[in-house]
């Protein structure tokens, strides 16, 4: 027996999340950590709480006139499959994990900017977009940004 996922949980509010289409926008900023998602809300106006279930909290709010959700996915790479796929399927399109990265590495500062091309390490792959030349940080405001080369085994 062959079962078609592809349509299941369309147009409905979704279990684990919580959110219903329509209530956030196409970009999504994932930081692990739930308590983290009101300090995201700090740079957004308009700020709206979506839901809070379990480790997925959703809070929505604009930057420079866009609709920016920020959504919590919890530890580990099971409840961000989670939450990345409930997400896309009430419409979001792109999602930005943002979070600590415990780099020690030399050449590396605290408060740098680094932009991973690493994919597929929680079994997704992500589209276009994400490799250096195609990636704009200009919404992450100022502050140093370098192209730092990340040696990652996945």
């Amino acid at each position: 027996m062959i079962v078609d996922k592809s349509e299941a949980g369309l147009d409905t509010r979704q279990f684990h999340i919580g959110i219903a289409p329509g209530e956030v926008g196409t970009v999504a900023l994932l930081p692990g950590d739930p308590f983290r998602v009101p300090l995201i809300a700090e740079f957004l106006s308009d700020v709206r709480d979506v839901a809070h279930n379990r480790e997925h909290r959703t809070m929505c709010g604009t930057y420079q006139g866009k609709l920016i959700t920020a959504t919590s996915t919890g530890m580990g790479c099971p409840s961000t499959a989670i939450a990345v796929e409930e997400l896309g399927r009430v419409g979001v399109t792109s999602f930005i994990r943002v979070g600590s990265s415990a780099g020690l590495q030399p050449g590396i500062a605290p408060g740098d900017l680094l932009i991973s091309d690493v994919r597929g390490s929680c079994g997704f792959t992500f589209g276009n977009g994400c490799s250096e030349g195609s990636t704009d940080t200009s919404i992450f405001g100022g502050g140093r940004r370098r192209t730092i080369p990340i040696k990652a085994e996945v």
